[in-house]
């Protein structure tokens, strides 16, 4: 060897060493200039070193993909590396500039360029050639980036394998925070899939797992997912405890985007729970944020995040505004036309079966023709049974109410006016049974109730005309102040309040039940509260008690048919509205009921 190639090879190692090292630096995200790096770039041109060109142009969009967020740059820098790497025999540099190319496609939101680079690189992986453990990373991250990719179109059901398949290679890659990583985001697909429940309990594992990594990005992510699924569920306090960890740790970051999506969903707690002055504040910082970058926060992006903000803050003249304002129509034709048509010829490859799944889907629909079949039977059945339950039902009502009259009519100069009255309830009580039994059965055989605008006052006085005995019994004390009209089923309603004041006085041990009906405006909806000072019921439990045939042990020492709450549930939820329970200090429950106004 001469003196010159010795002087090159030194040269080429050094180089070697400087990219690799800046490789580290990068991935670390600690400090480092452009100026740097293409210092190395120059000297690998000068050297007519492909493969370490390549690497540079890579660290290059790497750089501003993190550092300058010049996401038009970053695409610049990795197309020039994957012109670089076009000759080289080994596969791995150009996966990873398509990659790389790839996901600068994807910051830009250009999923049709980004889709025909990856299935590329999975294409390349599928050789030979890369199946051995220093490919395990690609694998990784192909699969990885195709998976978040159709998760961002929305497609999460085909986004499952590609992270399934990522996982895969985790298991061969010494990377405890990249493992880390991909187990969230199969978590996430979860949560987008809304398996809130499902989700919550991989989150949890993850939290209990992973917590040498809480001051990264993707604890930050894991603390702010969490805190989504508990406000989905309006559990606001174990929600704030988790986005106030994720804000933390992004604050300590110094990644002002992803901090402004932490913002996004703590300002939403904060305007749900009522604490204007503290979510304008950071309301506020986070409009500073999206003026800086307007190319990625563009119209669309902007009208989604203030729509939220200003319905949740219950500005919804605001919220309207922005609201009307969202459309697809800045996604032309054929970009749809590529993305879709790129979809389907990127799963033609995974259809190899469709012959076999006709044939299992032409059983299944037999299968389901013969229950119809079935169904219609017993849905005929059922009508024959309750037109027949119906009369059976009502005739001793009608028997009692008529007898009752004549008896009225009979005796009238020989009763009191307290007889009388008696009478009346007799007969107006019969009446509503047979009002009660009519709509019930109507139910039953799928017919629609009538709705109308209800006087939920009415219903409650009602309710302890029909309580009077037990009212008395129990020396209990009902009361109800400012209650709103609905347009609702009036019997229906009537059910719901009558079951819940009836298992607050039944689930009592206190001398004196006492329960009180209230309501609250809140936006276009009321939320109804039926507290109670009973037993109460206890938080692991509150799901469950609206299932049928469901029994919670309590210190009352009362029994039921399990039947009440669940249908209680149903007649709420088919008002498209919401019912859930709350603890009642110093003690007791309250019963949540949220409700469409109009």
């Amino acid at each position: 060897m001469t003196a010159e190639q010795k002087i090159l090879q030194e040269a080429q190692q050094n180089l070697e060493a400087e990219l690799a090292r800046h490789e580290a630096l990068l991935k670390k995200k600690e400090p480092v200039t452009e100026q740097q790096i293409a210092q190395l770039l120059q000297l690998a041109i000068d050297l007519e070193d492909d493969e370490s060109t390549t690497r540079a142009y890579l660290l290059l969009s790497s750089f501003q993909l993190s550092y300058t967020l010049d996401h038009v740059k970053a695409l610049d820098y990795a197309k020039l590396a994957l012109e670089q790497c076009e000759d080289l025999p080994d596969f791995f540099w150009r996966i990873k500039a398509l990659n790389a190319t790839g996901t600068a496609y994807h910051m830009l939101r250009d999923y049709p360029n980004e889709l025909n680079l990856l299935q590329q690189a999975l294409r390349l992986l599928e050789s030979s050639r890369c199946q051995s453990i220093e490919y395990y990373p690609l694998h990784h991250m192909t699969n990885y980036s195709l998976g978040v990719m159709y998760s961002q179109m929305g497609l999460h059901a085909i986004a499952v394998p590609f992270i399934q398949e990522a996982l895969k290679y985790c298991d061969g890659i010494n990377d405890r925070q990249l493992f880390f990583k991909t187990k969230l985001t199969f978590a996430n697909l979860r949560m987008y899939k809304r398996e809130y429940e499902t989700s919550l309990v991989a989150y949890e594992e993850l939290y209990n797992s992973y917590g040498d990594l809480s001051e990264t990005e993707q604890w930050a992510i894991l603390n702010n997912y969490i805190c989504i699924i508990h406000l989905q569920q309006d559990r606001f306090e174990p929600a704030e405890k988790y986005i106030r960890e994720a804000v933390r740790i992004r604050e300590k970051l110094g990644d002002e985007l992803r901090l402004n999506y932490s913002y996004f969903t703590f300002t939403k707690l904060l305007y749900r729970t009522g604490r204007i002055e503290e979510g304008d504040k950071y309301f506020a910082a986070m409009q500073k944020v999206i003026d800086k970058y307007p190319y990625i926060y563009d119209r669309q992006i902007r009208n989604d995040i203030f729509y939220e903000l200003y319905a949740a803050k219950g500005e919804y003249q605001k919220a309207y505004e922005h609201f009307k304002d969202l459309d697809i129509s800045f996604v032309s034709n054929d970009i749809l036309e590529k993305t879709i048509g790129s979809i389907f010829d990127s799963e033609k490859e995974k259809q190899k079966n469709v012959q076999e799944d006709a044939e299992h889907f032409r059983r299944l629909n037999d299968e389901m023709q013969s229950q119809s079949a079935e169904l219609q039977k017993l849905n005929k059945d059922l009508n024959n049974y309750a037109r027949t339950t119906s009369h059976d039902l009502r005739e001793p009502l009608r028997m009692v109410s008529t007898y009752m009259s004549i008896l009225e009519t009979k005796l009238n100069d020989k009763l009191t006016e307290e007889e009388k009255q008696f009478l009346r309830f007799a007969v107006d009580g019969s009446k509503r049974m047979d009002e009660m039994v009519t709509r019930i059965l109507n139910s039953a055989r799928g017919k629609q109730n009538v709705m109308k605008p209800v006087d939920l006052n009415k219903i409650a006085e009602q309710l302890k005309i029909n309580l009077t005995k037990l009212i008395a019994e129990k020396n209990a004390e009902v009361s109800f102040e400012n209650l709103p009209m609905l347009m609702a089923d009036d019997i229906q309603m009537l059910q719901v309040f009558q079951n819940l004041v009836t298992n607050a006085i039944k689930y009592n041990s206190s001398g004196k039940p006492t329960i009180n009906i209230s309501s609250e405006a809140k936006g276009n909806f009321f939320q109804i509260s039926v507290a109670d000072n009973g037993v109460g019921i206890p938080e692991e439990a509150r799901e469950k008690v609206f299932e049928m045939f469901s029994r919670v042990e309590n210190a009352s020492g009362a029994d039921g048919t399990g039947i009440g709450l669940s249908t209680v549930k149903s007649i709420v939820e088919k008002m498209r509205g919401k019912i859930w329970i709350e603890e009642n200090e110093p003690q007791g429950s309250v019963f949540q009921i949220l409700l469409p106004a109009k």
